[in-house]
């Protein structure tokens, strides 16, 4: 049979065409174009030290991104060092830049990551990114349930089913379909027909 990534590239590639027949963007052929602006993140592995990452943020502040993500690199080894740096990124970032945090999928004790996502609380995480592999679902859950912080995850899933169960099991707050992952510019749309169905985003 054929694989959900080839799937995945034979739909992009279909609707590819049909806007090249019908001479119009994708986006205006799924009934887009709401927005003149969407923002943008700058995203980038954690580095080793407070210092780097203060330098890094005000970097990205510099060329005008008004959201950071941090990620995988040294985070989810040492829940202290964890802590400094994303207390130095949420100093280098001030009060007005959305500050997010993508674990990786590296906690295997639900227990850990809760503490650790309480403890990351303090510094206004706009979103806590795949703390554990998205068919975690009673981990995710318990997690959810346990923080204020939203819980994002989903890229590595296939197919809008599981993105049902991520919603209804696992509780999360943002699910986030990979486009060459999930099926598909069509299967994405499902998924987040789905998303909205349950308000989530």
């Amino acid at each position: 049979g054929v694989g959900i990534h080839a799937m995945s590239g034979i739909d992009m590639a279909l609707w590819d065409i049909k806007g090249k027949v019908l001479n119009q963007p994708i986006y205006k052929l799924l009934g887009g174009g709401f927005h003149k602006k969407i923002k943008a993140y700058a995203s980038a592995l954690f580095p080793e030290t407070p210092e780097e990452i203060s330098a890094m943020v005000e970097n990205f502040i510099q060329k005008k991104f008004s959201a950071v993500k941090f990620g995988w690199g040294k985070f989810g080894q040492i829940p202290e060092n964890d802590i400094e740096l994303v207390k130095a990124a949420r100093r280098a970032a001030g009060d007005n830049t959305d500050l997010m945090i993508d674990a990786g999928g590296c906690y295997k004790d639900v227990t850990k990551a809760i503490e650790q996502a309480k403890a990351l609380e303090d510094y206004d995480i706009f979103f806590f990114e795949e703390p554990f592999p998205p068919d975690e679902l009673t981990g995710l859950a318990k997690l959810s349930q346990s923080t204020q912080i939203r819980i994002a995850t989903g890229e590595r899933l296939s197919t809008r089913f599981s993105f049902e169960d991520l919603i209804v099991k696992g509780k999360v707050d943002i699910i986030q379909p990979d486009i060459g992952r999930v099926g598909g510019i069509s299967e994405f749309m499902k998924a987040a027909s789905i998303a909205a169905q349950y308000g989530v985003a």
